[in-house]
């Protein structure tokens, strides 16, 4: 055994290997001598170890599996894909509670009367909500064929809109068309909870006086049109004082605009409520005096009359016309309007709090 490893130790390749041997077996050993140096170090109790878990992707995040953002070039190149960034969540009406989409709703037809249109084609339950919210606020303008039939027909597919007509205009140009007077009369006697509405002497008489069963306790301001053309209503308002349920009707109003023939005051139980006046005079400024002495001394007899408020035209702007004189404890005033001011106009900008009375009580600074 002794010649043999003379022998291997003799050979130049044999030494030179077991030398590489040698180091390599020692190498070795160092380094597993380091290694159960680390393992068996104390450690801190506080702080105990815990192994680093690897970076999870999840959805919509834009990190990659190794903790990184997966954006630009180097990211590319490396393998990484890039995730797009999480997408706000769409606004939808619809999971409001519905208190607070009525709201929403009747602040949006207060400043858009085409509101309701629109929000009834959103879906079936804001098409319901539209009634209550958005059609109180808006005015109805029945001012030629087309609108007169299309909402006709609008009540009839549509009954439970019905409660929610609040404000109704009737054009005097329908009380020249037979047929489309009726429609109309009939459309103005199925709105029984009107708060506000506009039509001439004639078309009241014809939808209210024909109806026994009338009923709209609600309705405290009332708009007579001028007839479309002279002599075409007749005496209306001699019709109406003979009917009981036109008197019950004009018992309730307690504001009241008139353009055309002016009515007798002197009956107290017709205009038994009646507080405001307002009477719309197209003849010289300077002969209201002499044209309205009849007005001015059937006034004085009405006791529940506090306001008369006479409007003509020929300035730019809205201002008292003239000073303003008491009465028998009423409040007179001649009040100039622009030309550019229209009566279907003035009867909307009431509808929405900005009418000729909000002006007069200060409530409103008109410009």
């Amino acid at each position: 055994m002794g010649d043999l490893i003379a022998r291997v130790l003799e050979n130049d390749e044999a030494r030179f290997f077991l030398t590489l041997l040698a180091i390599a077996g020692a190498f070795v050993w160092i380094l597993s001598a380091i290694s159960s140096t680390a393992q068996n170090a104390p450690r801190d109790p506080e702080r105990p170890y815990r192994k680093r878990r690897p970076a999870i992707r999840r959805r919509g995040s834009s990190l990659s599996s190794t903790g990184s953002r997966g954006k630009g070039p180097g990211a590319r190149a490396l393998g990484f894909d890039e995730c797009p960034s999480a997408q706000p969540r769409a606004f939808r009406l619809d999971d409001l509670p519905s208190e607070l989409i009525l709201d929403i709703m009747e602040t949006s037809a207060l400043r858009w009367s085409s509101s309701y249109t629109t929000l009834r084609l959103v879906s079936r339950r804001l098409n319901t909500l539209a009634d209550r919210a958005c059609l109180i606020h808006v005015p109805v303008l029945l001012t030629n064929a087309h609108k007169t039939i299309a909402f006709r027909t609008f009540l009839d597919r549509r009954p439970r809109a019905l409660p929610y007509v609040r404000h109704l205009w009737v054009a005097p140009a329908l009380d020249a068309e037979g047929d489309l007077a009726y429609v109309a009369a009939i459309v103005l006697r199925r709105c029984t909870n009107l708060r506000s509405l506009a039509c001439t002497a004639r078309m009241l008489h014809e939808a209210i006086a024909h109806a026994p069963l009338f009923r709209t306790e609600c309705c405290r301001r009332l708009t007579i049109l001028a007839p479309p053309a002279p002599g075409v209503g007749g005496d209306a308002w001699g019709d109406l004082r003979g009917n009981a349920t036109v008197t019950n009707f004009l018992g309730r109003v307690t504001h009241m605009r008139i353009a055309g023939e002016i009515p007798r005051l002197r009956d107290g139980e017709v205009f038994a409520r009646l507080t405001h006046l307002s009477i719309v005079y197209e003849g010289p400024v300077g002969q209201i005096t002499e044209d309205l002495a009849a007005l001015t001394d059937d006034a004085k007899t009405h006791g529940t009359l506090r306001r008369v408020v006479i409007t003509v035209r020929g300035i730019s702007r809205t201002i008292p016309y003239g000073d303003q004189w008491k009465s028998k404890g009423q409040r007179w005033m001649v009040l100039a309007l622009p030309f550019c001011w229209n009566e279907v106009d003035m009867w909307k900008n009431q509808v929405r709090g900005r009418g000729l009375w909000d002006i007069i009580s200060g409530r409103l600074v008109s410009t």
